[in-house]
């Protein structure tokens, strides 16, 4: 029966960053979340009314069902008084319980009625489909998430790109190839920026989501083969206090993620005494990196729990996505700085990013779709 329903499956499950303020500034991020939670809704409540309307028509009592749509609805309709992310995602949670409790009390009156779950399947795509406000709450979403990813993107790029005004300045004539491949990575990450915005564009999530990993993984490529090109001639230039004092913070932060992963994980009744064991370790490595600048041993012990965060989780939790992203602002910064490019754009941004979505800046999207 796991196909019975799919549409109404499609619930949202926040998960924010713990560092995000509940009153966080950042109102275009609210007004995407706001809208995918409205756009998932809308959806839902369609295939709720589709639902009952097929099980009726078999014959089936469904006044529980009517009772649990009009419920969610009253739920639902409260997604535009919300003003913070902290009242939405206790909002969402309330739906959630909702859509389960829904999904529950179907299933055994379509199986005791001799419904079809395909036919059922079926009928509630093409409702959703042709419905008029499920049309307009996915357009408006699509809108608003399309200028937010575009503006997230652009000020990737254009970080990206500074840092390679400044290394090819420094390496160009002694390493023409190593700079000219930093210019091709740079290249397919424009490329792949117009394929995120047309996505964006026409709110397909999924492109979206497929876009970012590609994105994400280039963008490790380029900051790798920053760091390679630092050690490569030895004369990298220094951190500054300020910088080494920025580096040792972001270290806190990711020791401070870390700890919370643990605590929610460890809530949800993970066995977490592999990374509590990981942190213990990266703790001491923090420690002694402060005091000598170098936090390779400190980064290593990052992905090693990142690696046990998999092993428990699954790759596409949005707590992995979230460390991630941390992670990786702190590569990109020790990579900048080890040849002095850390500009000021980039140290802002890597302290202001939150909640990725594992593209290596911050995410557009402050939502999680799952079961």
């Amino acid at each position: 029966m796991k196909k019975l329903l799919t549409i109404l499956s499609l619930v949202v499950l926040f998960t924010l960053s713990s560092v995000l303020a509940e009153d966080s500034t950042d109102t275009q991020r609210f007004e995407v979340a706001q809208a995918h939670v409205a756009f998932q809704a809308a959806k839902i409540d369609v295939g709720m009314t589709t639902t009952i309307n097929y099980i009726q028509e078999l014959g089936g009592d469904t006044s529980a069902l009517v009772t649990i749509q009009s419920d969610f609805e009253t739920l639902s309709a409260q997604v535009e008084t919300f003003t913070s992310l902290a009242g939405l995602r206790a909002g969402n949670e309330q739906m959630r319980d909702k859509v389960k409790e829904f999904r529950d009390t179907a299933r055994p009156l379509v199986e005791d009625n001799g419904g079809d779950v395909e036919t059922l399947r079926a009928n509630i795509e093409t409702a959703v489909e042709a419905d008029a406000d499920v049309t307009a709450a996915k357009e408006a979403f699509a809108s608003i998430a399309e200028s937010f990813t575009t503006d997230r993107f652009d000020r990737h790029y254009e970080r990206l790109q500074a840092i390679y005004d400044r290394v090819s300045a420094q390496y160009g004539t002694s390493n023409p190839e190593e700079v000219a491949n930093l210019q091709s990575i740079l290249d397919s990450i424009s490329a792949l920026g117009d394929t995120l915005k047309s996505a964006a564009a026409s709110g397909d999530l999924e492109t979206i989501r497929e876009t970012y990993d590609s994105i994400h993984e280039l963008n490790q490529e380029f900051i790798q083969a920053v760091q390679d090109l630092s050690a490569g001639d030895g004369n990298g230039s220094p951190m500054g206090e300020h910088n080494a004092e920025g580096q040792g913070q972001r270290a806190e932060k990711l020791l401070e993620d870390m700890n919370t992963a643990i605590s929610e994980l460890s809530a949800l009744g993970y066995d977490t005494s592999s990374l509590e064991s990981i942190y213990a370790t990266a703790q001491t490595d923090a420690s002694a990196a402060e005091s000598s600048g170098d936090y390779t041993t400190f980064q290593a012990d990052v992905e090693a729990y990142l690696d046990a965060v998999k092993e428990l989780v699954g790759v596409n939790s949005p707590r992995l996505h979230r460390l991630e992203h941390s992670q990786e602002a702190f590569v990109e910064v020790h990579a900048s700085v080890g040849t002095g490019t850390m500009s000021a754009e980039a140290e802002e941004e890597a302290e202001a990013c939150t909640d990725a979505n594992a593209d290596g800046t911050c995410d557009e999207d402050a939502t999680e779709e799952g079961e």
